[in-house]
């Protein structure tokens, strides 16, 4: 636009109109940084009204290395014109090693000379993207960036999973899903039925969640299997809180996920049968999680419309965001906590980050069981009669008749 003039907007900027390369075999109109697994993406970007004119090859990565960094690449493509498809999309990593991680429907396009998947927000009512940081295993995060999951581009060491996340739903069940590592960021589709969180060593006694990027009008539900019948403490910390402010808050159960799901990001729940944890991640404001004092005491959930005060780091709103030309992204900020303590288990005496007792390996959430007759699976965030797949439940509760 005019208002930033800063960009050549020039006709002929760029060059070739081959299929398969622009000036080069390698070179391309947008190319993703993608070398490191030490310094990863969180959201990352977003963009509208992009006019591609004349070109050959549009995407490309920085590293033929299949990186964290690579995997987690995100584009909020706010009206489809980057991605082409014209409606709101989602520009991601088409890497193999990504599982199904962004192929969230049958209707992810992949765009082989990245390789990116395009993805259609419009298929869905609450579509979007977020972004978590993990910490389980400080001995491996204090590896990071050394030993292993480097910044080296030329010939960088391992950074091997120390776990793995998928989205909930039979659809994923054969499909590992998205390599965690040491350097424990998550970016991935949001609005669906949850993020399915394992670890190859079983339950770690503590995890903490920080940088946390979930816009109000969405929902990230993550779940993780626990050992049967052991106890769970979850807490939110906020960061620099005053007095006269709600600085720490434990969460209390409820007897369902649609319970959690439907939350303001202060409960949680765990499955009888099979001790799968579910909790709903929310971006809070930095310096506090609600108030202890005047007309609206307790836990609060703010959104983009509640002001904040000088310090909070965040432009002088509660919460904070990137937003520049009518496209608005989550920022997230340093010192929010959301802690997953297991209070009772013994510490397994091979890594004393994780209990003894494992996980039940068989745990395997079926959304779709929530829907009566939409027992069919066809998206991250869907469910549909099998005898007519245009009659679909959405994770919301809204159905396709209601969209």
């Amino acid at each position: 636009s005019e208002e930033y003039s800063e960009y050549d907007s020039s006709p002929d900027r760029g060059c070739g109109d081959d299929f398969d390369s622009g000036c080069t075999s390698s070179s391309a109109v947008f190319e993703f940084l993608s070398h490191s697994s030490e310094h990863n993406p969180e959201v990352m970007q977003g963009t509208r009204n992009i006019s591609i004119d004349s070109c050959g090859r549009r995407f490309s990565y920085s590293s033929e290395n299949e990186s964290v960094s690579g995997r987690l690449q995100n584009w909020f493509d706010q009206d489809g014109s980057a991605s082409g498809l014209g409606v709101p999309s989602v520009i991601a990593s088409g890497y193999n090693s990504s599982g199904m991680w962004w192929k969230v429907d049958d209707f992810v396009r992949l765009d082989s000379h990245g390789p990116v998947q395009l993805i259609d927000l419009a298929l869905g009512p609450e579509r979007d993207l977020g972004h978590v940081k993990l910490y389980f295993d400080e001995a491996e995060h204090s590896r990071a960036g050394s030993s292993i999951c480097t910044n080296d581009v030329s010939d960088p060491p391992p950074c091997p999973p120390l776990g793995y996340v998928k989205h909930l739903g039979p659809r994923f069940n054969d499909d590992l899903g998205l390599p965690v590592t040491a350097q424990s960021d998550i970016v991935g589709m949001t609005g669906g039925f949850g993020w399915l969180l394992t670890f190859n060593n079983g339950s770690p006694i503590r995890t903490k969640i920080s940088r946390v990027e979930v816009k109000p009008s969405t929902v990230l539900v993550l779940a993780i299997p626990y050992p049967m019948n052991v106890g769970l403490r979850i807490t939110q910390y906020a960061a620099y809180c005053d007095e006269g402010n709600l600085c720490e808050y434990e969460f209390t159960q409820v007897s369902s996920v649609e319970q959690v799901r439907r939350g303001q990001g202060d409960v949680y729940y765990v499955d009888p049968t099979d001790g799968v944890l579910y909790v709903r991640v929310v971006q809070t404001a930095l310096t506090h999680l609600g108030y202890t004092s005047g007309n609206e005491t307790g836990w609060h959930t703010f959104d983009y419309d509640d002001l904040g005060v000088w310090g909070d780091h965040t432009n002088g709103y509660k919460l904070p965001r990137f937003e520049r030309g009518g496209v608005l992204l989550p920022k997230a900020v340093w010192g929010p906590e959301l802690i997953i303590q297991v209070t009772d288990c013994a510490p397994d005496p091979k890594n004393n980050a994780y209990c003894l007792e494992k996980p039940n390996e068989s745990a395997d959430p079926n959304p779709c069981d929530s829907f009566e007759g939409y027992t069919k699976q066809t998206a991250y965030d869907t469910c549909c009669k099998p005898e007519d797949p245009t009659s679909c439940m959405f994770a919301n509760g809204e159905s396709s008749a209601d969209i």
